[in-house]
């Protein structure tokens, strides 16, 4: 330190403070004072037990700062420095360590002194004094220390923890946990709370740290509700916190510790699982009292007053739409606190667009009818006088026909949740299924009574039917009689009258031929054709007579057997015509095997006998095994069978012209002259009725000149 001073030599100013030493001694503080001109201070003994030195009471600047410790020294020479600085005004306040020379102690000093200047800002005295402040400063340094480590241990804490000190809850300490809650960064440090979260004005907080603070009462809440603002955005937790008093040495309270716990995922499951489990309780009321209703007109008004009670409304209902496409009725409807409803109103009176929305399925909501801006003055004031501050009406369609308007109205404006709206929509849904179950339930009920009345009817018709029937059954079996007597008779008494005939006709060819004239011989000849015909027919008849009136239980019959049998019969016929016969695996049913040997007798020998003079037949029978519901639309067997056999027997004869496929199979009915082709036409009646009684069917398929396929359907 440098300049030029008037003041008097250190020495005599030493003289001078004697007096007032002795007063700082008894104070225990030391006092010095500095030689500007020599760099030399002055100290007194106290002064110097401070520095740890016992030498001259004048010492240079310099050695007095090797007294202090490195760490302080540039602090300790910038103070002194600038207090001989005219412009500091020469105060001096500074605190520093010093380790003594003799004793090694370290000490902590608090230095005050003044420097004066004299008319040209020269400092001309720099003096002042020094106490030993060690303890009070280990003290703050264990307190510094203390609050450090506590600082540390809440900012390791994973528990979202901060720290308020003095009652405005000044954020002395927040670790990041808490940071991310508050959803703030360390800018919230040393500041107000009110000031670093101005949101939580007007909630309970600031009050209930105000309270622990001055009372001492630790407060705790497992679940709290907060608005926070979260990027830009202000949204709603819920905490499990608590605040806890800290005290001083003193114990007197200088703080609050805050820990939270987030808890709003545990929250906001319970209660949506709450609010779902009172969703379905609802839902199951509403169908349980709904199911029990039959008039339309009940059921949705249980249904408004149901649904209001549960959303709080002032006003539900259902307004009906009438099919014109002008006027909805609302015949009764829910009410808390506000008048009814009830009569027809016009759609266009809501406005021009509100029919074309409703049909288009739009639900038309307004939370709020004052703040709504889609409204007119006029439109507000008609609100009003209805007691309604927020609406909401849904349609309800089936596909583009409007049923129906749902209704809900609050005398108070109300914003509705997406879990409202699912609900109404549900609600709706299952309301209009009930009317719907009602109205087919009157529709049912309608008709059963059509139906019992029909079947009254039916009963009178059956009965009469019956006493028919049992007439028919009497009639029938006394044709059947009939039909037996007749074969008794056409096997005796036709047969014999025809067997005189023929054997009268031939003794006249035995004895009298040498007596006959040639037309003589050709009336014998004829007589004895038109026996040998009447012969055959007389045997058909009786043929078609047992397989229409037979009744045998049937057995196990193979086909394979009685083909062969057949074929063994035709032999004769088949081999003077070389016929080929071409016989595939066939199978084994249940059956009469009488009736089915009739049955291929028939279809074989037809198919040899309808194979034109001159080609040689060609016979081909086979077996497949075909579905129900496989068959030919004109193929109805009798039996109720899934599965059916079919066995085709197929030859390349004349054929003939489907069209005549149902005249086929009638009695006596043929389709070629009798001296083209012979027979009685009884042959293919036979076969049809033996596939009937066997529970199948026989039809033919064919073309002229090109053979025909007989197929035959039996139950598998």
């Amino acid at each position: 330190m440098t300049g030029d001073s008037t003041m008097a030599p250190a020495a005599e100013t030493a003289v001078q403070l004697t007096q007032t030493n002795f007063a700082l001694q008894a104070a225990n503080i030391g006092a010095w004072d500095m030689d500007i001109r020599h760099h030399q201070i002055w100290c007194d003994d106290r002064c110097k037990q401070l520095y740890g030195y016992h030498q001259d009471e004048l010492i240079p600047y310099e050695q007095v700062m090797q007294y202090v410790h490195p760490d302080d020294i540039e602090r300790v020479d910038q103070a002194a420095r600038w207090a001989l600085n005219a412009e500091s005004g020469g105060q001096y306040d500074v605190q520093f360590r010093t380790v003594g020379t003799n004793d090694s102690q370290l000490r902590w000093l608090h230095c005050r002194g003044q420097a004066f200047f004299d008319e040209h800002g020269a400092a001309y005295r720099f003096s002042g004094v020094a106490q030993d402040i060690t303890q009070q400063a280990q003290a703050r340094q264990q307190s510094e220390t203390s609050e450090q480590r506590f600082r540390n241990l809440v900012l390791a804490s994973p528990t979202a923890t901060t720290v308020f000190t003095g009652r405005d809850m000044v954020v002395q300490a927040i670790n990041q946990p808490m940071l991310q809650i508050w959803g703030k960064d360390k800018s919230v440090l040393n500041r107000r709370l009110h000031d670093a979260m101005p949101e939580l004005i007007g909630q309970p907080f600031l009050s209930l740290l105000q309270r622990v603070f001055d009372t001492g009462e630790t407060y705790r809440n497992p679940e709290g509700k907060a608005a926070i603002f979260i990027d830009g955005q202000l949204r709603e937790f819920w905490f499990n916190f608590s605040y806890n008093p800290l005290y001083n040495a003193d114990g007197r309270i200088y703080g609050i510790i805050h820990t939270a716990t987030d808890i709003t995922e545990q929250v906001v499951a319970r209660r949506q699982l709450a609010a779902n489990e009172a969703r379905q309780t609802f839902l199951l009321t509403l169908s349980d009292h709904l199911r029990q209703l039959t008039d339309l007109t009940q059921i949705q008004y249980k249904a408004a007053c149901l649904l209001g009670a549960y959303l709080g409304a002032n006003r539900v209902g259902y307004a009906v739409d009438q099919g014109d496409g002008e006027t909805a009725v609302v015949t009764c409807n829910y009410i808390n606190g506000v008048d009814e409803l009830k009569g027809t109103y016009r759609y266009a009176d809501c406005g021009p667009t509100v029919l074309a929305g409703f049909l288009a399925g739009q639900t038309i909501i307004r939370p709020d009818i004052m703040q709504d801006a889609s409204l007119s003055p006029a439109e507000k004031e008609a609100h009003q006088k209805l007691q309604l501050g927020a609406t909401l009406n849904k349609p309800l369609l089936r596909g583009k026909q409007l049923l129906a308007v749902l209704f809900i109205h609050y005398r108070e404006p109300h914003h509705w949740s997406a879990d409202e709206l699912s609900l109404l929509d549900e609600t709706a849904e299952r309301t209009w299924e009930a009317i719907e179950r009602a109205r087919v339930e009157t529709a049912l009920r309608q008709r059963e009574e059509q139906y019992r009345l029909l079947a009254q009817e039916l009963d009178e018709r059956v009965k009469i039917r019956t006493q028919e029937l049992e007439l028919a059954n009497k009639e029938l079996a006394r044709s059947n009689d009939s039909l037996q007597q007749f074969a008794y008779v056409a096997s005796h008494d036709l047969q014999e009258p025809l067997r005189k005939i023929q054997s009268f006709s031939t003794l006249l060819t035995q004895h009298l031929d040498n007596q006959l004239t040639d037309s003589g011989r050709d009336y014998i000849e004829r007589i004895t054709n038109a026996s040998a015909r009447m012969s055959t027919l007389i045997k058909d008849l009786l043929t078609y007579s047992r397989v229409s009136t037979r009744q045998q239980a049937f057995q196990p019959t193979s086909l394979d057997e009685i083909v062969k049998d057949v074929l063994v019969t035709l032999d004769w016929a088949s081999s003077q015509r070389d016929a080929r016969l071409d016989v595939g695996p066939l199978p084994v049913v249940q059956g009469d095997e009488m009736q089915l040997t009739q049955l291929f007798q028939n279809l074989l020998s037809n198919a040899l006998k309808f194979t034109p003079p001159g080609q040689v037949p060609y016979v081909r029978v086979h077996s497949t095994l075909q579905a129900r519901n496989e068959l030919p639309a004109h193929a109805q067997p009798t039996s109720d069978a899934r599965f059916f056999h079919r066995i085709c027997v197929q030859d390349t004869g004349i054929g003939f012209d489907t069209k005549y496929l149902d005249r086929i199979f009638q009695v006596f009915q043929r389709l070629h002259n009798r001296h083209e082709f012979p027979g009685t036409g009884v042959g293919l009646a036979i076969c049809q009725r033996v596939a009937e009684n066997h529970g199948g069917a026989i039809t033919a398929d064919s073309r002229p000149g090109e053979g025909a396929t007989f197929i035959v359907y039996l139950p598998a």
